[in-house]
């Protein structure tokens, strides 16, 4: 990629299995690209992003400048997923909707416990209904810990 960049007089953009900071950081170093690109790292990781820009700026990766709500957690990813679950049961015929949200909650198993907790239930329902009511589930307590934790 250091040579392609070093060549053509247009942006180029490195990628190639970047996970974490550290990879973010080395393909940055080794391609000598200011910008990269996050594939299922970032999907497994949805602060990946915030956390190499904190690093590339020098910045502690909890830096409320960087990350208002500090990291992001189960819980705040939990309405996404359920956001989610709603557009592929919009958009995918039913007997592929509960592989596409095994899917992306296999990628997050490598960065959140919940995620492992989650997979293994839904691991082998392909039922849209009772992935529902999992979801109305698992929001109803995620709504009950956030209530308990300000009171």
């Amino acid at each position: 990629i250091a040579d392609v960049r070093a060549a053509v007089n247009v942006p180029v953009v490195a990628n190639g299995e970047i996970w974490t900071v550290a990879d973010a950081l080395r393909c940055r170093e080794i391609s000598g690209c200011n910008d990269i690109m996050l594939g299922r790292g970032i999907v497994a990781d949805p602060g990946l992003g915030w956390a190499v820009r904190a690093a590339v700026r020098g910045e502690p990766a909890h830096s409320r400048a960087v990350l208002p709500n500090a990291q992001v957690a189960w819980i705040d990813l939990l309405p996404l997923i359920n956001e989610f679950w709603k557009l592929v049961s919009g958009r995918v015929i039913r007997k592929h909707r509960a592989g596409r949200l095994k899917q992306w909650l296999n990628m997050l198993r490598r960065r959140f416990p919940d995620a492992e907790l989650a997979y293994a239930v839904l691991r082998t329902i392909n039922d849209s209904d009772a992935i529902d009511a999992w979801m109305r589930s698992e929001l109803a307590r995620s709504t009950t810990m956030v209530s308990l934790a300000t009171a």
